[in-house]
């Protein structure tokens, strides 16, 4: 549905330090991405004192905000209809709950990080949405940074769900890099806690050209 990777999220951040005048951390920001260190650039971006801090919510949330088409939209449609019994998400955006009321007909149960739904989410039998990094609607939700990654690692409810789903349910991961920064620190908090095998066999979908 077009919204952006961590790599281009990263520059569209870096460019916008650099339209308010903080060079300096734009070309930090674009340095920390061609390293690999996604985090450091995203801690770089929201701890610049360049850009008022509402300012600086509304321009990280703002491309998880734009419309999306209908049509756009309904290419999500077969993922939402497949009959999985919950999808967990570490984006940021709506667009996985309206393509699963474009399908059913229903807004699907919203689990979020920072209302208190995600205590005992693991064990609800409806289908729901988990959003466990945060939602653009709430900028301040936003798990973005090292320190904000460091915070949520030492909630209990974010712990408790995502090891009771791993330890229960049949995972398929869909549509993201083993790089990416959120899925390492899901499987890095389960090995820690439970070690290093599954209890549960999980799923990897992953292109033809991946690198093994």
């Amino acid at each position: 549905v077009d919204r952006p990777t961590w790599h281009s999220y990263l520059t569209y951040l870096a460019e916008a330090l650099r339209a308010n005048g903080d060079n300096l951390s734009a070309e930090l920001v674009l340095q920390r991405i061609e390293d690999g260190d996604f985090l450091g650039a995203a801690t770089v971006f929201t701890t610049t004192t360049r850009i008022p801090a509402g300012e600086l919510l509304r321009v990280q949330a703002a491309p998880f905000l734009a419309h999306v088409p209908q049509e756009r939209l309904a290419k999500l449609v077969p993922l939402v209809a497949a009959g999985f019994r919950a999808i967990v998400t570490t984006n940021y955006d709506r667009t996985l709950h309206d393509a699963y009321a474009q399908a059913r007909s229903v807004t699907p149960l919203p689990i979020e990080l920072d209302d208190g739904t995600l205590v005992n989410a693991s064990l609800r039998s409806e289908f729901f949405v988990a959003r466990i990094h945060g939602r653009a609607e709430k900028a301040d939700t936003m798990v973005l940074d090292s320190p904000q990654y460091q915070r949520v690692a030492c909630l209990d409810s974010y712990l408790d769900f995502l090891i009771s789903l791993l330890k229960t349910r049949p995972c398929v991961f869909i549509g993201f890099s083993f790089f990416d920064p959120a899925i390492a620190q899901v499987l890095r908090i389960f090995r820690d806690r439970v070690g290093p095998r599954f209890p549960t066999l999980h799923l990897a979908l992953l292109p033809s050209d991946a690198d093994p």
